[in-house]
This record gives C-alpha cells, sequence and structure tokens, in this order.
C-alpha cells in the first residue's frame, strides 16, 4: 500500500497522459461524430481543428527540462458514462498521444491516468456551479499492489473574472482552480499532489502547474490559440 500513497504523481494537464494507441475506454464504443453535440462551453471550446500550443517544463532544481506541447482536437467525440467527451491529439518531446476533454452537467474535465497505479479516470478541472472559496470532489479508486484504493478530486475556485497575462498576452475573464488529489488513509484523507490551472473564456486552459509535495514539477503555458471550426 507504500506505493500508492507515496507514487501518487501529480496529473499533467493537456491530453499528456494517455497511452497512444490503446482504448482507454474499452467497454465504450467511439461513436466517432455525435451529431449536435459541438457545442463550445464557455470557458473550452470543442470545435474539430482547434489547436493550442503551449511551451512545457517539466522537473525540478537543475533536471528542467523545457518542450513545445501541441494538442489538436481531431473532431471526433466519445461517449463516456453517458457523457461526451471530444478527442485531442498532442504532440510533444515525448511523442504523440491522445486524450478526452469535455463539458458536461456544469463540470469542465478530461481524462487521467496514472499508468505505475493502474489508474485511469476522469478528473474534473472546474465546476461552473461553485462559487469563489467553494469545493467540488469527485471520488474514485484504484488498485495497487493488489489493495483497492479510495481517492478523490477536490475541485477548488480560487479566482474567477480575472485578468492574466501569460508570455505577453493577458486574458480577460479568467478562472482559475486548485485541483488536489486526495488518498484515503484510514478515515483520514491525505492530499501530497495536484494542479493549478487558469482557463480564459472562449480559449481554455493558459496556464497550468502541477505540485506533488509542496513542489512544483510541471507548468505549462499558452503560446498560441487558433479556434477550430
Amino acid at each position: 500500500m507504500k506505493q500508492a500513497y507515496l507514487l501518487l504523481i501529480a496529473f499533467t494537464l493537456i491530453f499528456t497522459a494517455c497511452k497512444k494507441g490503446v482504448d482507454d475506454f474499452p467497454n465504450t464504443p467511439n461513436t466517432g461524430e455525435i451529431p449536435g453535440t459541438t457545442t463550445n462551453a464557455t470557458y473550452q471550446p470543442f470545435g474539430a481543428g482547434a489547436k493550442w500550443v503551449y511551451h512545457g517544463q517539466s522537473g525540478i532544481g537543475d533536471f528542467v527540462i523545457e518542450d513545445t506541447r501541441t494538442t489538436i482536437l481531431n473532431g471526433k467525440s466519445k461517449k463516456i458514462d453517458g457523457q461526451v467527451f471530444y478527442e485531442g491529439i498532442t504532440t510533444s518531446s515525448a511523442g504523440t498521444i491522445s486524450g478526452y476533454i469535455g463539458y458536461n452537467n456544469g463540470i469542465y474535465a478530461q481524462q487521467a491516468e496514472a499508468a505505475a497505479l493502474g489508474l485511469n479516470a476522469i478528473m474534473p478541472i472546474y465546476n461552473d456551479r461553485k462559487n469563489i472559496g467553494e469545493t467540488y470532489q469527485q471520488l474514485f479508486n484504484y488498485v495497487s499492489e493488489g489493495q483497492a484504493v479510495n481517492a478523490r478530486f477536490s475541485v477548488e475556485l480560487l479566482e474567477k473574472g480575472i485578468s492574466k497575462t501569460v508570455r505577453g498576452v493577458t486574458y480577460n475573464d479568467v478562472v482559475h482552480t486548485r485541483i488536489k488529489t486526495d488518498v484515503k488513509l484510514g478515515d483520514e484523507w491525505i492530499s501530497y499532489t495536484g494542479n493549478e490551472i487558469y482557463l480564459a473564456k472562449g480559449v481554455g486552459i493558459i496556464y497550468a502547474t502541477a505540485f506533488a509535495f509542496d513542489m512544483e514539477i510541471d507548468k505549462m503555458e499558452l503560446v498560441s490559440y487558433t479556434p477550430g471550426k
């Protein structure tokens, strides 16, 4: 069980966690285009061809690697547990991978995976029905060393309607959230890792960090955004 707590890493956002060429939801048919469902959410576009280019930085101290991460929505969609998600392809120095992002029932969410723990889940990143200072929690579980681990995502809305400048560009109407990944140890919830993200209206994620044990281990900043169809 020690592995479940000490190796639980922060999830890097924007489709950077999915296995190439593998259907991570094998029991859910990939329906491709779902008529009438490509509706842009306020803080996340879903149009085919939408493209985000990020400057990424991962590592700690002297062991920091910089790269460019490019995500393009390919126009395909998929129903997962009855909810619609859109497929994106991300290319970076680590290779090319695919993942899913969606907006359902007021919740912006994306696919998250920690392969070392056999974990694959839908991670909420913003609940637009919450007020500043409020937290939305979503339970999930996974198996580590043959034992079930109870966990949860805790999404706190820190700021809303702010302006943020990223790489010389100022974005208005931005929301700022913190997502903590908690595991249950006995009767207590313990948090080691998480993310902070900024989403701009009509653009999506403009800035995101991942942290573990209060240390930043990954950061990405939006360089450019091209709208889709």
